[in-house]
């Protein structure tokens, strides 16, 4: 599908639309060519049994044979037309097809442009009917599913307003401030519908990219979601009560910029691209990971309003505890720590990082868990500032 100037046309699988061939020409063809292919072989079965393809004169000892001959070659016939009627048999699916898709395509497009004035409604309620309409559009149909999914994520990222003298960071997570008090509900409908459709024990599952740049979500519940494609999720505020519990990344997920306005407990959140890259984010609250050497976190320029807790989470193989890697984990260059943190001291690259802003801080010696020796240890520069800090046993 593809827009134009407001309109929307839809093509069919292969790009362009269906055109029909030459029927007539393929037909009179299929027929001329069994007609030919029936001469060909009435003339060589008569030569090679020594009779004469065209007499002049009725021989009734060769009689029998040649009408034998004769059947044989109106059979090659029958078998042309046979070929021709599938052809034609052909042809109608292929016009019946054409056909469904058309009136498919009709129907999309008129339910697709319903649902778009629902979404542009002045009503709450009309919109909630617009984005209820969208998700089961989605759900009706695999092929325009995800031209479904980005409008529903655009409606999403579309701005909020708020009162005179309101900015969205200080603001966005008290309803009161907003300038339409309902599109708060509108807002949390959308997100979770969303959500209800990316759990892969639903009926209607999408699996398609979720696009939510600078979304405001208001409290979005992502537990137990699985994002099969790419997430973006770059400048988006989470406001009010949301959640990920066991949520799992498949692909590549983006949170630069993103704004937690309730702190953030990712110690259940899967990542199997191995990486929580929470560069240029800020955590209004307190943010718990867990660390596991299969997983690389970065906070590179964060701000952490609360408590960063980062506990490791050990693997015990054979009856022994292990960190199997020795690779920095943990990327916390540039960060602003405004509470209290709870680190694992091996595990941390803090070069550039002024950790002085912090109301307490708690390294764990982890060194005991490694595999191997590590002889790096913490990772510092000059840029580096450190308080005294307690040590204690990971």
């Amino acid at each position: 599908m593809r827009r134009r100037k407001g309109i929307i046309r839809v093509q069919n699988d292969v790009g362009r639309p269906a055109r029909p061939g030459p029927f007539g020409v393929t037909y009179l063809a299929l027929l001329a060519v069994g007609a030919l292919v029936s001469a060909v072989v009435y003339w060589g079965i008569a030569v090679g049994q020594g009779l004469d393809p065209l007499p002049r004169t009725f021989d009734t000892r060769q009689g029998p044979a040649r009408l034998e001959t004769l059947r044989t070659s109106l059979t090659v016939v029958a078998g042309a037309a046979a070929i021709a009627g599938l052809y034609v048999g052909y042809r109608r699916q292929r016009n019946d097809e054409a056909n469904y898709t058309r009136e498919q395509d009709k129907v999309f497009t008129e339910r697709f442009a319903t649902t778009a004035q629902l979404l542009n409604g002045e009503l709450a309620g009309t919109r909630l009917m617009g984005l209820d309409s969208l998700v089961r559009l989605a759900d009706d149909s695999d092929r325009d599913r995800d031209a479904c999914i980005h409008q529903l994520c655009s409606y999403l990222r579309r701005p909020i307003a708020l009162k005179e003298g309101r900015s969205s960071l200080d603001s966005a997570n008290d309803r009161s401030f907003w300038a339409d008090f309902d599109e708060w509900d509108v807002r949390r409908a959308g997100a979770n519908l969303l959500a209800s459709r990316l759990r892969p024990d639903t009926i209607n599952y999408w699996a398609g990219e979720v696009d939510l740049r600078g979304a405001v979500l208001v409290g979005v519940d992502f537990s137990e979601c699985f994002f099969a494609s790419k997430a973006d999720f770059q400048g988006a505020i989470f406001v009010d009560d949301y959640a990920f519990i066991r949520t799992r990344f498949a692909s590549e997920a983006r949170w630069g910029g993103a704004i937690f306005m309730s702190g953030l407990q990712a110690e259940s959140m899967i990542f199997s691209e191995g990486a929580m890259l929470f560069d240029d984010v800020t955590i209004l609250g307190d943010m718990t990971l867990f660390w596991d050497f299969d997983a690389r976190i970065s906070l590179r320029d964060s701000i952490i309003d609360g408590d960063l807790l980062i506990e490791p989470n050990i693997r015990y193989t054979r009856g022994l505890a292990r960190i199997m890697s020795t690779t920095r984990k943990i990327d916390l260059r540039g960060a602003n720590l405004q509470g209290g943190a709870r680190l694992p001291m091996q595990a941390l690259d803090v070069r550039g990082t002024d950790l002085r802003t912090t109301k307490w801080l708690v390294m764990l010696d982890v060194a005991q868990y490694y595999a191997w020796p590590d002889p790096r240890g913490l990772v510092q520069d000059e840029n580096t500032y450190l308080p005294e800090y307690k040590v204690e046993e990971g």
